[in-house]
């Protein structure tokens, strides 16, 4: 899924801030057969650091936070 910013704004995220432009992509994506582990490591080759991960109490879904390196 793509979304896209509407109008130029800042946000805070885990106390970063990130910039968009009007009509700026954001992707999200939905992956249901890896493990965080296994996921950041082929984002790691491709140029992304996974700084962060969120997972539900049971870890049957998670979040990851990737950030270029």
């Amino acid at each position: 899924m793509h979304l896209g910013s509407l109008a130029r704004q800042s946000v805070r995220l885990a106390g970063e801030r990130i910039d968009f432009e009007p009509g700026e992509p954001i992707v999200t994506e939905h992956c249901h057969k890896c493990t965080p582990a296994s996921f950041a490591a082929p984002a790691t080759r491709a140029g992304w650091q996974a700084r962060a991960s969120w997972s539900d109490e049971r870890a049957l879904v998670s979040v990851l936070y990737l950030d270029r390196s």
